[in-house]
């Protein structure tokens, strides 16, 4: 049997770390979201960034990828305020303009998603587009006909369609406005077409005069046919011509952002490096112990490869290396916890030793396709649908615990997903995850590793889900077969007054009701435990945000696998086979944090939990941003509980809280 100073020690990456796995947030240095904007975000002064960017908007002239990327961080920064409709539509504006536009750096969960769900409804409602028949090469010294179709998804309305024609090799500049109809039609005069060379852009232009569509062509002039009668100079010229043959090109605006417009990136790369450094003061157990160290080291690549319009390619590749006083605490660098619905074993430890190791592993790699009607997506992928925040009910897949330090990267799952709208802010989502046999090994206290490819259909996982808004409340119901049996609960998340609030309910039905025999000390009979048993869930959580910067988060969490009474042992065994998260059958939660400084903030989280007797663990942390691209944080886990009882043969748990060890940590965190 382990000892629980020894699981409590080789589960700090667990508690630390579990965070490192899923979660895109795309970042570009090259926007053009102002310093001001950029220097705001990092700071957490969202309003700010609000303000800096809205301007960017109203001083116009911003080329499309420009646009969308401005666009795109004010959702961001209206999102984070709380203003949930004016953010989705600054995202949903981006997508229309280009669905491949960047989110700001560190982007929370709930951005990206919001962002998936813009480009998701930008691919069904159609983009603004101009389409033009611009032929390569024409006569000289002839006018040029052009007839524009403008493509533009209500109830976004563009104001101007513009064309304008530029020699490249001199400084002949002809420019001319219409209103953006369906159909508009332009002629270039015929002096504009006398040079070798004619660059022509036609740009569908905002209110505000930011570019949202472009087509920008080279015509190449031959010599007019021997005989042809040029037609007199003013050909085509009209009263609101904005520019004239001959004319210079007016000075170019040094804020206006009117450079060449670039193609939407086909390939993005950014990775993530950080390391956890921790010191441990174990439990006190009748043989002679000692503090103990570990460090961990995590390097993730991120990769998306945009496949023309409809397919996205996403890769999450990450390398870990750890060390540990203890030995084989630093085992498990791959995505730690119960991998349940993971069909493929993508992790190769490729150097270990009694208290070092090193381990490679694919968190996520999955294609996404998203087709006029519905968007799928095929492979490794997070999936989340739970809105509470400690716990997480309808979070079917590798849920994040209450002592996750970390939850930027949410782990993948080996999965098909569906998701069809039915609307702005109603779908349905339809998941098949495919998983491999949970063995359970009494004599190591752990899952067995699986092998490569090990599909089980017992171990999968088949879930449908139906989502709307009614009244500005989120209301969502799901169910479908889970491991072990069949599940089925609904949530609904809004706001009232200035609470936000949240609320979700689960049951589950078991299948599987076989014991699991596990050895006993002394030579007595095995104990029987079964993990899965019929249970409702649910929590009901609040939240504030103040405008003195504080913001308050709590939770109370109904656990209904755990028994409820001293048996700790049945809870222990449900969590590695990850059926429960938690010992204690009533949980309450919260998180206090505060913004010291813009670059500041201090947080204080708690966890009480109760089942025959109470414990508790507090977690006092700092968080620093150096730069917009470096964090430094620091803090500690202080248990607070019944200590083990080890009067006996094998150790007695007697609160759940109370078997962990005091963790004190810095972690580090580099973005590129």
């Amino acid at each position: 049997m382990i000892s629980p100073r020894h699981v409590a020690v080789a589960t700090l990456p667990l508690l630390l770390f579990s965070g490192f796995s899923g979660g895109s947030a795309s970042a570009d240095p090259a926007d053009a979201a102002p310093a001001e904007a950029a220097a705001a975000w990092a700071q957490r002064r969202y309003g700010a960034a609000e303000a800096a960017l809205a301007s960017t908007i109203r001083k116009g002239r911003l080329a499309p990828s420009e646009t969308a990327a401005v666009y795109a961080r004010l959702g961001a920064a209206l999102l984070m305020e709380g203003r949930v409709g004016r953010g989705k539509e600054a995202l949903l504006r981006a997508a229309l303009v280009d669905p491949h536009f960047p989110l700001p750096p560190r982007a929370p969960a709930d951005v990206v998603r919001a962002a998936d769900a813009a480009r998701a409804e930008a691919g069904r409602s159609g983009r603004f587009q101009i389409a033009a028949d611009i032929p390569r090469s024409v006569e000289g010294h002839r006018p040029l006909a052009l007839e524009c179709a403008v493509t533009a998804p209500m109830p976004y309305v563009p104001e101007t369609i513009r064309v304008a024609a530029d020699h490249p090799a001199s400084a002949v500049h002809f420019e001319r406005t219409a209103p953006a109809d369906a159909k508009v039609a332009f002629t270039i005069p015929a002096a504009i077409m006398a040079d070798p060379d004619v660059l022509l852009t036609i740009s569908l232009l905002d209110g505000d005069g930011n570019r949202i569509s472009e087509i920008v062509q080279r015509v190449e002039v031959v010599a007019a046919a021997e005989g042809a009668k040029d037609p007199p100079d003013d050909a085509g010229l009209g009263a609101d011509s904005a520019g004239s043959a001959g004319a210079p090109a007016p000075p170019p605006d040094s804020s206006a952002g009117e450079e060449p417009p670039t193609k939407s990136k086909i390939v993005e790369l950014q990775g993530t490096l950080r390391n956890l450094t921790a010191a441990i003061h174990p439990l006190q157990t009748p043989e002679p112990t000692r503090p103990e160290g570990s460090t961990l080291e995590q390097l993730r690549l991120i990769g998306k490869v945009h496949a023309g319009e409809s397919v996205t390619i996403e890769s999450h590749v990450v390398q870990g290396f750890g060390f540990s006083t203890l030995p084989a605490a630093a085992a498990d660098l791959g995505p730690f916890g119960p991998q349940r619905y993971r069909a493929l074993n993508l992790t190769s430890v490729w150097a270990s030793s009694e208290r070092a190791a090193a381990a490679l592993f694919v968190d996520r790699w999955s294609a996404k396709i998203a087709l006029p009607w519905l968007d799928v997506t095929i492979g490794r992928q997070a999936i989340n649908f739970s809105k509470a925040y400690f716990w997480s009910p309808l979070d079917l897949f590798l849920p994040f615990g209450p002592r996750t330090i970390d939850r930027e990267y949410k782990s993948g799952v080996d999965a098909v997903r569906v998701d069809v709208p039915l609307g702005e802010a109603s779908g349905i989502n339809l998941v098949g995850a495919a998983g491999a046999p949970l063995r359970y090994d009494p004599a190591a206290g752990s899952l067995a590793t699986p092998s490569f490819a090990d599909l089980d259909a017992k171990s999968s996982a088949a879930i449908a889900r139906g989502f709307t808004n009614v009244g500005g409340f989120d209301l969502s119901v799901q169910g479908g077969s889970v491991l072990g049996g069949w599940h089925a609960g609904g949530g609904v998340a809004g706001e009232l007054l200035t609470v936000g609030v949240r609320a979700e309910a689960t049951y589950f039905i078991a299948r599987d009701r076989s014991a699991l025999a596990l050895p006993a000390a002394g030579g007595a009979a095995p104990l029987q435990v079964y993990p899965f048993v019929d249970h409702p869930s649910f929590v009901l959580g609040f939240e504030r945000r103040f405008e003195s910067s504080i913001y308050l988060s709590f939770e109370y969490f109904y656990n209904g696998a755990a028994p409820g009474n001293h048996d700790y042992v049945t809870p222990a065994i449900q969590a590695a086979l990850g059926e429960a998260i938690d010992l204690s059958r009533h949980l309450v939660g919260g998180v206090v944090t505060y913004d010291v400084t813009p670059t500041i903030v201090a947080k204080l989280s708690g966890v009480v939990g109760a089942s025959s007797t109470a414990s508790a663990f507090i977690g006092p942390s700092v968080d620093w941003s150096l730069t917009e691209s470096v964090d430094l944080s620091g803090g500690a886990l202080v248990s607070v509980g019944a200590r083990p009882d080890y009067s006996g043969p094998a150790p007695v748990l007697r609160s759940e809280f109370g078997s962990y060890p005091n963790v004190y940590f810095v972690q580090f965190k580099s973005y590129f």
